[in-house]
């Protein structure tokens, strides 16, 4: 995770949504770039981040601007969406994908080895994927 924030050259000033339910390395890899963590909600029957809150958040607390997605009420830019999949159960890798399509973010997917992971579907729809092991 730290190398794909790093390869997009998030730091700073920067914003990266994460969920609120997750493994510390999740926001730690964004506090290492310098970068702001966006805690997201998760919805309350597997705990994966609730991406049509994500959606809501992004169309109501952010505004575009010519250098990109700003958060209004701090103005940090908004530079990637990093959902992970927990205890088992993956989030809905289309519709995450879609979002970041629609908003103009990288997609970067938290990958826990966790127990009854689909291996075969997880990590398919976007461009960067960790493993933990």
């Amino acid at each position: 995770m730290h190398t794909a924030l790093n390869l997009l050259g998030i730091g700073r000033g920067d914003a990266v949504l994460v969920p609120a339910m997750t493994f510390i390395a999740t926001a730690n890899a964004v506090a290492y770039t310098g970068a702001a963590c966006v805690f997201m909600d998760c919805e309350p029957r597997r705990f994966n981040v609730d991406l049509a809150r994500v959606e809501e958040f992004l169309e109501k607390r952010c505004v575009r601007r010519k250098d990109g997605l700003r958060l209004k009420d701090s103005g940090l830019r908004v530079r990637a969406f990093m959902p992970a999949h927990i205890l088992g159960y993956p989030f809905d890798l289309d519709e995450a994908a879609r979002i970041c399509r629609r908003f103009g973010l990288p997609l970067i997917e938290g990958r826990g080895r966790k127990p009854g992971l689909d291996v075969a579907r997880a990590a398919t729809a976007g461009p960067s994927a960790s493993w933990a092991r």
